[in-house]
């Protein structure tokens, strides 16, 4: 005879339809054998994505955002806006992008740092969620721009005939005196 753990394999049970008529798993029939219309059978519903959209947009920084309605590994490419838009396999496949990623997702609010981008620049975000079984959710557009790189400027103060100035203080300037700005 079989011990209890070799009972709860599938290799035991040589000869055995497990593609079409048994199956076996530890959830159902306390991890035995059982016929298929028996079991549940795993989901074949992909993973939704809701409420997507980026924020905490810098210069060269955004986070994607989304809900999800089941747990699964999420895949993410950026691209400029003018690019074509990737298809699911090359998503999955993590292609050339501008940024690109891969981690899990929960059941919940997710959010995911993107970096390396640039200032004032269009983008898209292209993200997909596959699921335990292998499902895989419709591709999510998140379309973001980054914000305007702001310029810092140095003064330079000189001041004319007669007048004068004091470090820390607004000063006197008298008729004539220039002042220049230029940028760092």
């Amino acid at each position: 005879g079989k011990n209890t753990a070799a009972m709860k394999q599938q290799a035991t049970y040589e000869n055995w339809n497990f593609a079409d008529i048994w199956g076996i798993n530890s959830s159902d029939n306390d991890g035995y054998p059982f016929l298929r219309w028996q079991g549940e059978e795993p989901s074949s519903e992909p993973p939704v994505l809701s409420e997507t959209g980026a924020n905490d947009i810098t210069q060269t920084t955004a986070a994607l955002c989304f809900t999800l309605n089941k747990a699964g590994t999420y895949y993410y490419l950026v691209y400029e806006a003018t690019q074509a838009a990737p298809d699911e396999a090359t998503i999955k496949d993590q292609g050339a992008a501008v940024a690109k990623g891969t981690g899990a997702a929960v059941t919940a609010a997710n959010n995911i740092a993107v970096t390396g981008l640039t200032a004032s620049t269009e983008y898209k975000a292209y993200l997909i969620v596959e699921d335990a079984e292998g499902n895989i959710s419709s591709i999510a557009l998140i379309s973001f721009t980054t914000t305007m790189a702001v310029p810092t400027y140095a003064l330079t103060i000189t001041a004319g005939a007669g007048g004068s100035i004091t470090s820390g203080s607004s000063g006197n300037y008298a008729e004539g005196a220039v002042i220049n700005i230029a940028a760092v």
